[in-house]
């Protein structure tokens, strides 16, 4: 797989680089009412940016291990939605192991998709990308 460069800048900037929709990703044991307020902000984001949020999938489990089901389903539902942006709740949220996490990270960025922290702000981006190249291995 071909290593792709990105970005990472404060949410305030992003702007909808993509037409298409979007999926977003909860990791929290709290409260429905507090995990329902964690949609609620990212469905407003999206819709400021006008990304239709298709999904949200919430993992209340305490593991955070990046081979967990929950982040295959995850991966199954950004293919089959063709989603090119993803809202999370935490940039940890997919795990909590750094050389795990930067590959993740990397295998989103070569889809292209952004992937927005909520919490910390942020948002990943791809540098712009030759379409002939984001389906190298």
């Amino acid at each position: 797989m071909k290593k792709t460069d990105f970005r990472v800048m404060d949410n305030k900037d992003v702007t909808a680089q993509f037409d298409g929709k979007a999926i977003a990703f909860i990791k929290s044991r709290k409260a429905d009412h507090k995990i329902h307020a964690m949609a609620t902000e990212m469905i407003e984001m999206a819709l400021a940016l006008d990304i239709e949020l298709t999904d949200v999938i919430v993992d209340g489990s305490a593991d955070d291990d990046i081979d967990r089901r929950v982040i295959t389903d995850f991966c199954r539902t950004l293919d089959e939605t063709d989603a090119v942006m993803v809202f999370v709740n935490n940039i940890f949220s997919f795990t909590a192991d750094p050389d795990d996490l930067l590959k993740f990270i990397d295998t989103l960025m070569n889809k292209p998709v952004l992937i927005v922290d909520m919490e910390h702000h942020l948002t990943w981006s791809p540098e712009a990308l030759d379409d002939s190249e984001s389906n190298e291995e």
